[in-house]
């Protein structure tokens, strides 16, 4: 089979060939902000969860989390996640909720960012309740970086329909979320019942 890439990704860029239709279409309407691909495309464990002011999404290859605020005037900042906190407490809803006691019908923050709503209150609390969360397994989402910015592709606009969206997130701190042409990855509910998983 013919690898298919966009024009400005060149097919030997693109670390899984056969997804490089998951980018062309934003990419393509991005592509004089984006520039050109810079490196292949990575695909790991990632982590999507909608804060009531900010979508969060972590990305166990690049060991960081991503904070994109609702509030366009706000830039979106990586938070380098090193040493992700494997402490059973930080993964269990009932331990979460006694600690932080969100109100009804919104959840807690949830692992590394529960750590970080805790160490550094300042970059994180702001964010606000978890309104819904998702855990992808590898070779679901794909991350591709460009000249001036990264593609994250696809995630899920709602747990519970199939509609997928890309988010571009350029180097000026800007971001957009675009339609995807394909469904989104099964939304898996990340594990708290004593078992530790990532993020």
């Amino acid at each position: 089979m013919t690898p298919h890439a966009s024009p400005n990704i060149p097919s030997q860029q693109i670390g899984h060939p056969d997804k490089a239709d998951l980018f062309r279409a934003v990419q393509l309407k991005y592509s004089r902000k984006l520039g050109d691909a810079i490196a292949q495309s990575e695909t790991s464990h990632a982590y999507q969860a909608a804060y009531e002011h900010a979508m969060v999404l972590w990305i166990d290859g690049q060991k960081a989390f991503y904070q994109l605020p609702s509030d366009p005037a706000k830039k979106w900042v990586k938070y380098p996640d090193p040493d992700w906190q494997s402490d059973p407490e930080w993964y269990r809803d009932v331990d979460l909720r006694r600690r932080f006691r969100p109100p009804p019908g919104l959840g807690p923050p949830y692992a590394g960012v529960a750590s970080r709503w805790v160490r550094d209150p300042d970059n994180w609390t702001w964010i606000g309740w978890r309104q819904w969360h998702c855990s992808f397994d590898p070779n679901q989402v794909f991350l591709q970086r460009f000249e001036h910015g990264t593609m994250l592709v696809p995630f899920r606009l709602h747990p519970l329909n199939k509609a997928a969206q890309v988010f571009v997130l350029l180097d000026d701190g800007s971001w957009s979320s675009e339609s995807a042409t394909v469904d989104a990855p099964p939304c898996s509910e990340p594990p708290w019942q004593g078992e530790i998983a990532r993020p």
